[in-house]
């Protein structure tokens, strides 16, 4: 298959220019150089480290434009299938069952290249070419040009300095070109079933990329359309759910699609009476996946569903439950792939909690505040057994233990005595101030008063390998910064908010900002001590 598509479609960058077979540009020596005055002729920054070249640089923009402009070259294959050139660099390669499977070009030389599958999970249907991930693919191959350029006209090679250059070359193109229609050409070529996109635009999404369909995702309705006609119309609150797990090569493959996902269910271990919940649960909670999960796979939405399981939840979830027992594992500052074995660990006790408060849909501020106590005190403490008498004692027990234990950790705390070295007690950074924790206490109460699991890293604080650094705005606790050290220097480990949630972009900034100050020695250094 890849020959027969280099065959019929070759790329239109990374080509030895004097072969006759490629002749897709003119030689380098046949460029026009650029008008006098034109933006190209504006060397790089000195950084870049290698010698400009206004007229390769000109004729690369020539021939780029000359994409833009004609940006899908449809063909066909040897066996009658569709074939789409997307901007000289992709293939989008249609399938006899109407999917779609996309390729781009990897350079090994000059000249010397093959086609690697783009997976369809990291393609969005309905706005390829993703973004400017197009003009990033072509600096290889820009690289690659320039060197013979270069050595063409009697200079020595210098890759390192020809990455650099390529890199600078992709930064400045996306501010000068300008594309208009390409989004609107390709769809039009590759004809997207309507309403193939609409279900599948239902289909859980990583966190990382925006709320539209993905191609897998298209791909998955198209070949399974009557399962998800079927589904449609009996159980649409299911469609996000079976997306996922229907693509596990264990998944049955007859049957009616509800039926199938019980059995698969099952057949994973999940009890009868959580498949009872598991089809009533509403769409949003499979979000929750994306809160806590590094992926929507199957294996990790499978995760999730063992998790509401040992958990005993014998109806749907309530979103303020689920997150509460999941945030001291993992969270959007810091997802894990999978917390069925945490759960675990303290079953009995997390079970014994979901009896006394599933009940609750909208809970009060005090009752949030009891139940971070109590899974602070059976988490920390490996609280993982309850006696029958205890189990009768209800609610008020477990808040009178947590609320008991943090008084004794409190006192034990601070009669401690324990510290480290930090290079300053608070370090302010625009409308940020770095306040550097120096005991065991001050950690604990920031991860209490953030709700995660800062407490964890006051052994490595005590080494010196670890620092943790609350950030403050207004006097309010914004995130927590974790930095760890590497030889001279330190570097950011972890930075979350509330909850392991994200920050914002002005935290991440304004944390960078004290790694330089830390770097240049304005605050002290650990190593000088």
């Amino acid at each position: 298959m890849h020959a027969d598509l280099l065959h019929n479609f070759c790329p239109a960058f990374g080509l030895l220019p004097d072969l006759a077979v490629f002749a897709m540009h003119p030689p380098y020596g046949e460029i026009v150089s650029p008008p006098n005055h034109h933006w190209t002729w504006e060397p790089p920054p000195t950084k870049v480290e290698a010698r400009h070249e206004p007229e390769f640089l000109f004729g690369l923009l020539q021939r780029i434009q000359s994409e833009i402009d004609h940006p899908v070259v449809v063909s066909r294959d040897s066996k009658g299938r569709r074939v789409l050139k997307v901007l000289g660099c992709y293939l989008f390669l249609e399938q006899k069952n109407r999917c779609w499977r996309v390729y781009e070009w990897k350079y090994k030389s000059l000249g010397r290249l093959s086609l690697a599958e783009v997976p369809a999970q990291n393609v969005i249907a309905q706005c390829p070419p993703w973004g400017w991930q197009w003009l990033q693919s072509l600096a290889p191959a820009i690289a690659l040009e320039y060197d013979d350029w270069r050595l063409r006209r009697g200079y020595m090679l210098d890759t390192a300095a020809a990455r650099k250059y390529s890199q600078w070359v992709v930064q400045i193109f996306e501010t000068k070109l300008k594309i208009h229609g390409l989004r609107s050409e390709l769809s039009k070529h590759l004809s997207l079933d309507p309403w193939v996109l609409k279900i599948a635009s239902q289909f859980l999404r990583p966190h990382d990329l925006p709320q539209k369909a993905l191609l897998a995702d298209y791909n998955c309705v198209m070949a399974r359309r009557s399962a998800f006609v079927k589904l449609e119309s009996d159980a649409s609150h299911l469609i996000a759910l079976y997306g996922v797990l229907c693509r596990d090569y264990k998944f049955p493959n007859a049957g009616e699609p509800v039926q199938r996902l019980k059995q698969y269910l099952l057949a994973n271990g999940i009890r009868p009476q959580v498949w009872i919940v598991i089809v009533n649960v509403p769409h949003r909670l499979w979000l929750v996946v994306n809160r806590y999960y590094t992926s929507t796979s199957a294996d990790q939405v499978l995760d999730l569903i063992k998790c509401i399981d040992r958990l005993g939840f014998d109806r749907a979830p309530a979103n303020w439950l689920l997150d509460a027992l999941l945030a001291p594992h993992g969270g959007p500052g810091f997802r894990y792939a999978s917390y069925a074995a945490e759960i675990s660990k303290g079953e009995p006790v997390w079970r014994h909690v979901v009896r006394l408060l599933q009940q609750i849909d909208k809970p009060t501020e005090a009752q949030c505040l009891d139940l971070k106590r109590v899974v602070d005190w059976a988490g920390q403490t490996g609280q993982d057994k309850l006696t029958r008498a205890q189990r009768q004692a209800g609610w008020r027990w477990l808040v009178a233990q947590s609320v008991q234990w943090e008084a004794g950790q409190m006192i034990a705390l601070q009669s401690c005595g324990t510290s480290w070295w930090v290079p300053a007690k608070e370090i302010p950074v625009g409308e940020f101030k770095f306040r550097f924790l120096t005991t065991p206490l001050e950690v604990w109460e920031e991860g209490r008063a953030m709700r995660h699991c800062a407490y964890d890293l006051v052994r490595g604080c005590e080494l010196g390998n670890c620092l943790v650094v609350s950030i403050r705005k207004g006097g309010g606790r914004v995130a927590t910064l974790d930095l760890r050290r590497t030889g001279e220097k330190w570097r950011i480990h972890q930075l979350a908010g509330e909850a392991n949630t994200h920050c914002v972009s002005a935290v991440w900034r304004a944390s960078s900002q004290l790694i330089a100050l830390l770097s240049e020695g304005l605050s002290g250094s650990p190593w000088k001590d």
